[in-house]
């Protein structure tokens, strides 16, 4: 799939990518699309299941993350219970601070019910007028040592590169935005290396 993205890249003109993640956020995206089925089924009285099936596959991504650090955390033989989780991004937007409706909180709020020592990372989010973040923990980290060594590492939302680059320091990186690379990084929907040979 990533090579088709960015084989439609290279294209010089008309070109508007669309590129999977953890999930959609802001304010039109997770709720707008939602209109046309509505309207079909008011004005014609038919179904339009596409729509309603991508916005359940987007509702359902913050589970998937989820579910990949847990099955990478089993393969260590760790449990989720008090590991350090680094969650490198909460703004929907690529270097905005805005997180209205990201699904960086629904990843944040299934790590904290798992009882993971969660740590949040994003320069461009104030967590005071945050949206997504609950008062106490998880942890927000400004300073980089905070989060040195975290078990696993996922890179949520629009992480920028650098902010991205810069976590993968932890033994399992679960990438969601295809920011970086290493050994120790998974891409969230590429195959799952760690199963392959199996």
């Amino acid at each position: 799939m990533w090579e088709a993205i960015d084989a439609a890249e290279s294209k010089p003109f008309g070109f508007m990518p669309f590129r999977p993640g953890p999930g959609v956020g802001g304010h039109c995206s997770p709720i707008d699309p939602s209109y046309l089925p509505w309207r079909v089924t008011q004005s014609l009285g038919l179904t339009f299941r596409f729509v309603e099936l991508a916005n359940e596959v987007n509702e359902h991504m913050p589970d998937y993350v989820v579910r990949r650090l847990v099955s990478a955390l089993n393969d260590q033989e760790r449990s989720m219970k008090g590991s350090r989780i680094l969650v490198a991004g909460v703004a929907y937007k690529r270097t905005t601070g805005d997180d209205r409706e990201s699904p960086s909180g629904r990843v944040i709020e299934l790590l904290t019910e798992q009882h993971a020592d969660v740590v949040v990372r994003d320069p461009h989010v104030d967590p005071e007028r945050s949206h997504v973040l609950p008062p106490g923990p998880p942890g927000w980290s400004s300073p980089p040592t905070r989060c040195a060594r975290p078990t696993s590492c996922s890179s949520s939302s629009t992480t920028t590169p650098s902010t991205c680059s810069s976590r993968g320091r932890g033994e399992y990186v679960l990438d969601t935005r295809r920011c970086t690379s290493g050994t120790n990084v998974e891409h969230l929907l590429e195959p799952d290396r760690r199963h392959a040979s199996r």
